[in-house]
Formats: structure tokens, sequence, C-alpha cells
């Protein structure tokens, strides 16, 4: 029953934008008349007469925060569906285009203001689980989309992966670089059940490689213990290229050239039957 109700009022928001970031008071006393004019200009999307119909505009319930504070929301609701989804069309490439700004040619003075649909509270926090994924998704340029209501679709190599949560299998999150450190700290008889190749690409410049870690390994901090910390960065690149390749590799006949081998950064733990 309360998944019925929570999807009847997502249903009931899906004409609804809120906008994050617009400096109190910006909008005046007459918020629809200034967002039907402020939206197109602001994200240069074209319309009839310059403007979008809205059915209304205000900012969300929460107290106006006192001099320098953090601007409430504003919650739009437009009149056609179609108008919405060009905006939040027009937002996203807007978003993609500063993001790609280096920070001097920004305007460091003005605010950052960003659009989102208005989701429900309840799936506002499933989404908000994947905020720590995506930053580092972000970091890593890997391309990425969150779907509705939470399932995060990740395109790793050729294929599209989705996961609905950033935990998978009771495991814990995306794992860091230092995965190589774990993969020779639990190399031996059992290694091909340890570590598998999701996807094998070739690339004109280097070789891309996506592994998978069905099964717990042993963690960082033990094995740097065992290891004194005395193994060298450029030591253990190279001596990771070469375990992978005799383990991984279907065709040990194929000749890799380990200058080549890049080995991706970003990796999703899924469990093993």
């Amino acid at each position: 029953m309360t998944e019925q109700v929570d999807d009847l009022e997502n249903r009931g928001r899906r004409c609804n934008v809120r906008i994050i970031g617009l400096p109190e008071d910006t909008e005046g006393s007459n918020p629809v008349r200034f967002f039907e004019k402020w939206i197109p200009d602001y994200l240069q999307v074209d319309t009839k007469a310059g403007k979008l119909k809205l059915e209304r505009a205000h900012r969300s319930l929460a107290p106006k925060p006192a001099q320098g504070g953090r601007p409430r929301p504003v919650i739009i609701r437009f009149h056609n569906f179609q108008d919405k989804q060009r905006v939040m069309t027009a937002a996203t490439k807007l978003f993609t285009l500063n993001s790609k700004q280096t920070s001097s040619s920004r305007d460091a003075d003005a605010p950052k203001i960003s659009f989102f649909n208005d989701y429900s509270a309840a799936v506002v926090q499933k989404r908000r689980a994947f905020n720590e994924v995506k930053t580092r998704l972000r970091e890593l340029q890997m391309e990425y989309a969150l779907l509705y209501p939470a399932t995060l679709s990740v395109k790793v190599g050729r294929a599209r992966k989705k996961f609905v949560s950033p935990e998978e299998d009771g495991y814990s999150k995306p794992l860091p670089v230092e995965v190589a450190l774990q993969i020779l700290a639990n190399k031996g008889p059992r290694v091909q059940e340890i570590i598998q190749l999701l996807d094998w690409q070739v690339e004109p410049d280097y070789y891309f490689m996506v592994l998978e870690r069905p099964m717990p390994c042993q963690s960082l901090r033990d094995l740097r213990k065992i290891n004194g910390n005395t193994w060298t960065k450029d030591g253990l690149s190279e001596e990771c290229c070469h375990f992978i390749c005799c383990c991984l590799l279907n065709d040990l006949n194929q000749r890799i050239e380990l200058e080549k081998l890049s080995l991706h950064d970003w990796f999703m733990i899924a469990g093993k039957e």
C-alpha cells in the first residue's frame, strides 16, 4: 500500500520541476509571470511568444533563510508535460557545458542554479544514496544515468550495466583503484574465483579491461601491514599487469604490451550464486 501511495504521489508531480540555488526574492511578487519568461531565457529554450505556460510557481514552505543563507528551492508546475521535458533536456545540456568549462572561464560570482525533477521524499532518499557513486563517476568521466525511480545505469566498455543499490549483495561500495593490491594479496589457486573479466576492449592506444570481484578479498589495510608498506606504485602496477594478463586472457597466445594496458579505476561488485 505504501508503494502504491508513493507511486500516485510521484505521478502527481510529473509536471513539476525544482530549481535549486536561485537567490531569494529574485522572482519578485509574481513568481509565475517571472518564471514563464526567465526559464526560456536562462536555458535558451524556444517558445511561443517567448514564454512558457505555468500553472504555479512558489518557494518551498521552509522558513525564509537569513541574509546570505542558502535559498529555498523553487517548485514549478508546468501546464504541459512536453514543455517540462524540453526544459529538463535544456538544463542537462547547460549543466554538461558548464562542467566542461575551466574554473578560470566561469563567473565566480554567478549563483550555481540547478534543475531537478520533483520526486516524493521516499524516492529522493533512494536516489540520494547514489550521490557518492555519481561523484566518483564524474571524476572518472564515465557516462551514467540515474533512471526513475532509483536505478543507476553505467556505460562500462561497450555495454550498460544497471544497479538498483549502491551496495550489491551485502558487499562494500564501488572499489577504489587499490583493488589491484587486493588482487595481489589473494593470488593463489583460487584466484580465478576471486576475479573475472567482464569486458574487454581494444583502443588505438591502450587496452581496456573491466573486472568483477564476486567474493570478499583481504582488506587493503591488512595487506599493507603484511608487506610493511614497502611496495612502490610502479612495481605494483607492473606486477598487477603480469598477473592479470596470465590469469584472465582467454587467448593466452595474444601478445599484450604492458605499457598499453589500462586498468579502469572504477569497479562495481556483484554477488556470485
